[in-house]
């Protein structure tokens, strides 16, 4: 009988040998032929040990694995071997599915993660160890979950793995942009194409710095140069410069080639392209509008949020109109205050002003609306505390500005 057997060693310990039949001896001694068994013994109790305790850590990683609220799995060339009960439940695919050979692991990743997580695969391959990050898994269905993703390599039945726990943080994310879109000073939602009617870069930028400010991914399209807006947005942002010849950081005004730009952009991106007059002149006003078109569907699939800033006097009326049809309005998440008929003339008077990039003086504009210096400044100091404007000095006078807050008025 060929195989492991138990003995003692000479201190009564338990050892496991392994034998080996080796072959048959044969000598002649006194015209006699005797036959001998050659067997080897190997001490293999150490060996056993190590695989008992194993399987004994495998089955106790099994069980906690399978009462964890995270969803587990084991990727071992580039295949899942091992997916917990959490993780078929929320993913929505059977264990089969899963263990299948012609699963593909990276299905289950968004597509604006996947470069992420093939960078963190071959760097694990390499040995690194990789700290916990954030990125996005796709469901069955096609749900879109953000989770924190844990790896660590492992061995797994005696060979190399990657151990993997995400933690869905799917709600708590909703939860803080909801707290953070309480904080924003208009009202933008995901998937529409915002128009914005000015000369001077002032609304459109506020609300682009307000996209920002809840987390997107910003892009700049722009006929004008990268360092206006450099000084005037808050926070990092891509930039393309509208430009004919090819170069770092352009894009031509092609608007075919912006269509696809939009179009290869995840969710959770926003858009302000600058320079529709520019883009008109080189395509004419029929392609811009269908352009337009184009795009609203783009933000609306991709849930993106497209502002398009224009210089109103560039169009004329007929054509504003179209492109207002296929645009939304951005609208301020303050109540608006009801002003007086004169206390709105002058509003405008300063709005208008500020569009063509002028800051009025007190002076100028009590001359334009014609009324006494006292009760002009009076009315503009109305204004300034109700915070619709703001006054600045500009050598020895006074001039002023619009603020956020009367973009609402002129914006229905």
């Amino acid at each position: 009988d060929i195989g492991d057997h138990m003995s003692r060693d000479n201190q009564g310990e338990k050892l496991i040998l392994e034998f080996d039949f080796a072959g048959k001896l044969f000598a002649e001694e006194e015209e006699e032929e005797e036959e001998a068994i050659v067997v080897s013994l190997k001490d293999i109790t150490e060996r056993k040990k190590a695989e008992v305790a194993l399987r004994e850590s495998e089955e106790k990683f099994r069980t906690l694995a399978e009462q964890s609220p995270n969803m587990i799995f084991i990727n071992k060339k580039r295949r899942i071997v091992y997916a917990n009960k959490k993780c078929k439940e929320i993913m929505g695919y059977t264990q089969e599915e899963f263990y299948s050979e012609d699963f593909d692991f990276m299905k289950l990743i968004a597509p604006e993660s996947r470069n992420q997580a093939k960078k963190n695969f071959r760097r694990h391959m390499k040995g690194e160890e990789i700290p916990p990050y954030e990125y996005k898994v796709l469901t069955k269905d096609g749900r879109e979950i953000i989770a924190i993703h844990t790896t660590k390599i492992i061995d797994f039945e005696g060979e190399r793995a990657i151990l993997g726990i995400l933690t869905d943080i799917t709600e708590h994310k909703k939860i803080e942009e909801r707290m953070k879109r309480r904080l924003m000073k208009f009202r933008l939602e995901d998937g529409n194409l915002y128009l914005v009617k000015e000369r001077s870069l002032i609304l459109s930028i506020e609300a682009f710095n307000d996209i920002l400010k809840i987390g997107y991914s910003g892009y700049v399209i722009s006929r004008s140069l990268k360092k206006i807006f450099e000084k005037t947005v808050k926070g990092d942002f891509n930039f393309l410069w509208l430009a004919g010849k090819k170069a770092k950081e352009t894009i031509p005004p092609d608007l075919k080639e912006i269509e696809t730009f939009l179009e290869s952009l995840s969710k959770k991106s926003g858009v302000l392209i600058e320079g529709v007059d520019y883009l008109i002149s080189k395509n004419g006003f029929k392609k811009t509008l269908a352009f337009m078109q184009q795009i609203r569907e783009t933000a609306y699939f991709k849930s993106l949020m497209i502002i398009v800033s224009i210089d109103p006097s560039t169009l004329n009326k007929r054509e504003l109109r179209l492109l207002e049809k296929e645009t939304s309005t951005i609208r301020s998440r303050q109540q608006a205050v009801k002003l007086s008929d004169d206390l709105l003339e002058i509003l405008r008077l300063i709005y208008n002003r500020n569009q063509l990039g002028l800051k009025p003086s007190y002076t100028e504009i009590c001359l334009d609306v014609g009324i006494s210096k006292p009760t002009c400044r009076k009315k503009i100091n109305q204004l300034k505390n109700l915070g619709f404007i703001m006054s600045l000095k500009s050598g020895r006078k006074k001039v002023v500005e619009v603020t956020d807050k009367s973009m609402d008025i002129f914006l229905k």
